[in-house]
């Protein structure tokens, strides 16, 4: 005989709250490094077409570390300064000052403090001061 009811009664709260689930530790680096994940997704997709949905689902996910204190920079277009903390990947000769020419990770920082450094390309004349 099938019980009377096949679902479990919604109560309010989050999945978690509802099961008296304990978030297990993880560090700021894994979070960081989704973030950065998600970053990478978001620049793939902007500008292609993409429904609604998707577009929407991705800034709930942005305003959701957002709202656990992350954020992130890409440094782009930025004068590079050597008190950056940054990893260069590569500097391509120009003219003008030293900038941020691409953002190949962006810094992703934990409640204003550093999580995780950049990996930047940097453009310009390295002579110029």
């Amino acid at each position: 005989m099938m019980p009377k009811t096949m679902y479990r009664k919604k109560t309010k709260g989050s999945h978690c709250q509802r099961k008296n689930l304990e978030m297990s530790y993880v560090s700021c680096c894994e979070v960081a490094e989704l973030i950065v994940d998600i970053w990478r997704l978001s620049e793939r997709i902007h500008g292609n077409e993409v429904g609604d949905r998707v577009m929407s689902a991705l800034e709930r996910v942005e305003d959701r570390y957002a709202r656990m204190g992350f954020s992130i920079k890409t440094h782009f277009g930025c004068p590079y300064s050597t008190d950056l903390s940054a990893v260069i990947l590569d500097h391509e000769p120009g003219d003008g000052p030293v900038l941020v020419d691409k953002c190949i990770s962006p810094a992703v920082y934990y409640l204003n403090r550093l999580a995780k450094v950049p990996e930047l390309i940097t453009k310009g004349s390295r002579d110029e001061k």
